[in-house]
Order: structure tokens, then sequence, then C-alpha cells
């Protein structure tokens, strides 16, 4: 069984841990990633803060037993900000699973789920427009045609951005 106190510091209320500790797999993984995200000085107060509870509890909920052997290294990824997202979470669970059985090359699994890439709101905004600006002429001819909803869609985008 999951310790109770250990799943309340990554925030989770006492009706959720009652539910999760009938989940022995699910509660001993959180209980250990817990344990090891305060070893490794997770930023908190008296809880674990977010973004790292929520990827924490993504993390015990997505592993895989194959994989288990990675878990110390995923949960330093997000405490040491590495993982800041749960799509590179995601990336680093699929290498890993690709990879059963092989020595990890670190740097590639790095690459992999973008370690290190950090996006800003107005960078995905430039490259909407810059995408939208290219395909203008389509997107106005066929706003109408193949699917009304879709170009519907793009042609709102297409105004509201440029």
């Amino acid at each position: 069984m999951g310790d109770s106190t250990e799943l309340s510091w990554l925030g989770i209320t006492p009706e959720r841990i009652n539910e999760i500790q009938r989940n022995k797999k699910l509660s001993e993984v959180l209980t250990k990633i817990s344990k090891l995200a305060k070893s490794l000085n997770c930023p908190s107060n008296e809880k674990a803060e977010q973004p790292y509870k929520g990827l924490l509890y993504a993390l015990a909920s997505k592993i895989k037993p194959q994989i288990n052997d990675h878990l110390p290294l995923l949960v330093k990824y997000i405490v040491e900000d590495k993982l800041r997202q749960e799509s590179q979470l995601n990336s680093a669970l699929e290498y890993l699973l690709k990879h059963v059985g092989e020595s990890l090359n670190e740097k590639e699994m790095n690459e992999y789920c973008g370690v290190g890439i950090v996006v800003t709101y107005e960078e995905i905004d430039d490259v909407i427009k810059e995408v939208l600006e290219k395909h203008r002429n389509e997107i106005m001819e066929q706003s109408f045609s193949k699917n009304r909803l879709l170009g519907n869609f793009f042609l709102l985008l297409y105004r509201c951005c440029c």
C-alpha cells in the first residue's frame, strides 16, 4: 500500500488517496516517485508544486513495468526541469519503450523528447502566422469547398492571426 503522507505531498486529495490505495501498483509507484522527488529536492512548500506534481502523477500512471528501472532518471529529469511538458514525458517514455533491453543513450533520448527546447507562445504564434500566410490563397479558395467546417475554421484563424 502507498503511504498516504507521500500521496498527500503530491497534492492528491484524501478522497482520491483512498481510491488510489485500492490500486496497489499505482499507489506503490506514486509513493516511490514522491520519495525520489523529495530526495532530489523537488521544489515544494508543504506539497509538490505545479508542474511537478502533475508530471510526477502522469509518470506514475503511464510508466510500464519493462522500463521501471528508469524511474529514478525520469523523476530526476522532471525535478531538474528537463521534462517540462507532459508531451516531453510521453516522448521520453516512448523512447525508453522502443529501446527496452538496450543501454541508455541519454543524449539520443534528450533529443528525442526535446530536453532543453523551450518554445514561447510568441514563437508558436509566429509559426502559425507564417504557415497561414504561406497557404493564404489555398485557404481562401478551399474555405467553402472540401470540408466546410475545417475551411471556416482556417478562415477564422487566418483573420484572427493575420
